[in-house]
């Protein structure tokens, strides 16, 4: 008996020396009272190569009010379900890292580092002690198969104090920023090293408020002033067009933390795309002018 406790002991530490996990990181574990603050998901792969993650994350919505989610810099780069409220006090996610995800590579080249698969942005409500937690979490292994990677989670424990007064007066900061993120253009590139070369949008700018919180890019084929905020999406720099044939307009717009935005536009590279417009309007023309014509003969009768 004693020896199949001591393998089976034995067996459990080898399984989770080699277990991917998903961490739950936050800059403070004590926070005041209506003063947000922010919480990642962070998957580490353990020398493993992830290639797809789903999961829900819970929170008590009586005492945390979720106000944002982003996804900047996030290793996920095709979403099935972006991370969102699905109901209340749950936020469900579902992606594929296209190639597999090992780990970011460090500042000495040699180690590899967690990345983030999205962030959450919590005002607490009152004053205690919050649980953020999985309800539910997989990660699948990168070998062609989907194989379920062995997952540990941690759980976090924050401690919500009274309000202070410098932490309030932070808070006024993002309040009192109004100003947009600066100017920026969006420029094209390809490498035969990235994507196997395909065209992708590259750009950065800075916000001297409350920085930059994140990007969205929206492509179409037609000039648009005023774009659905359904049809925006998520983005990092660099960003692989879906356009590969450069005949549409590229929209990235640049949001801080106090919601402010700026929106840069990159207009076809392939001018063939103005034909469209082009043939429609003169189309439209000619119709106008038809008609009228038509009218000032049947008025000459």
């Amino acid at each position: 008996m004693k020896q199949y406790l001591l393998i089976t002991v034995l067996f459990s530490l080898a399984l989770s020396a080699h277990a991917a996990s998903l961490n739950l990181v936050t800059p403070n574990l004590t926070v005041s009272q209506g003063i947000p603050f922010t919480v990642s998901v962070v998957l580490d792969p353990q020398g493993q190569n992830i290639n797809a993650t789903d999961g829900s994350l819970s929170f008590p919505a009586d005492e945390l009010e979720l106000q944002n989610v982003y996804e900047t810099d996030s290793v996920i780069s095709l979403w099935m379900i972006g991370p969102r409220q699905t109901a209340s006090g749950t936020i469900a996610w579902s992606g594929i890292a296209p190639g597999g995800f090992g780990g970011i590579l460090g500042a000495n080249e040699t180690d590899l580092t967690p990345g983030r698969i999205f962030s959450a942005v919590f005002k607490p409500l009152q004053t205690g002690t919050v649980r953020i937690g999985f309800a539910h979490a997989a990660v699948l292994l990168g070998d062609g198969q989907g194989t379920p990677a062995v997952l540990s989670t941690h759980a976090l424990n924050i401690t919500i104090g009274q309000p202070d007064r410098a932490a309030a007066s932070s808070a006024n900061i993002v309040a009192a920023d109004k100003n947009l993120p600066e100017p920026f253009n969006i420029s094209l590139g390809r490498d035969p090293s990235i994507e196997n070369g395909k065209w992708f949008a590259v750009w950065s700018t800075q916000d001297k408020g409350t920085g930059v919180a994140a990007y969205d890019i929206f492509e179409s084929k037609t000039q648009m002033d005023n774009i659905p905020e359904t049809d925006w999406r998520p983005a990092t720099s660099p960003y692989v067009l879906n356009d590969q044939s450069l005949m549409s307009y590229v929209y990235v717009r640049a949001m801080d933390f106090a919601g402010n935005a700026r929106v840069a536009v990159l207009a076809p590279e392939n001018t063939a795309a103005l034909w469209p417009n082009i043939i429609c309007l003169s189309a439209i023309i000619i119709a106008i002018g038809g008609l009228a014509l038509w009218l000032i003969r049947k008025k000459g009768r």
